[in-house]
This record gives C-alpha cells, sequence and structure tokens, in this order.
C-alpha cells in the first residue's frame, strides 16, 4: 500500500490552491487512490461561492 506524507499532502495542497487561484476555480474535491483503494479524500474552496458554503468530499459534481 502506498503511504502518502503530511509533508507530501502539504505540498499537493498548496498547489492545488495556487492552481484555484490562477484558474479561478471557485471549489473542488479529490480523491487519491492506489490498486488498494483511497488512501486520501479532501475538498478545497466554495460549493456555493454567493452562500459561502464550503466543498466536503460528499459534494457531488456535474461532469461533461
Amino acid at each position: 500500500m502506498t503511504v502518502l506524507t503530511p509533508e507530501a499532502l502539504g505540498r499537493f495542497s498548496s498547489w492545488i490552491t495556487r492552481r484555484m487561484r490562477q484558474d479561478d476555480t471557485p471549489g473542488l474535491s479529490l480523491a487519491i487512490a492506489d490498486r488498494d483503494g483511497v488512501l486520501q479524500t479532501a475538498a478545497f474552496g466554495m460549493a456555493d461561492v454567493a452562500a459561502r458554503s464550503p466543498v466536503t468530499p460528499a459534494h457531488l459534481f456535474e461532469t461533461g
């Protein structure tokens, strides 16, 4: 099983936050997995900017 260190997760979170600012992304949900399953979930930003409600890992997003 893959191990994610707190340092690696911190660097990745910083990178995501910078990219969200650059791309004007209001929010996103993330799952990191390997062949054995989910290693980590995280949520960044707002699900509803006007209401200031944060994204959670349980939010569903439309794709397409």
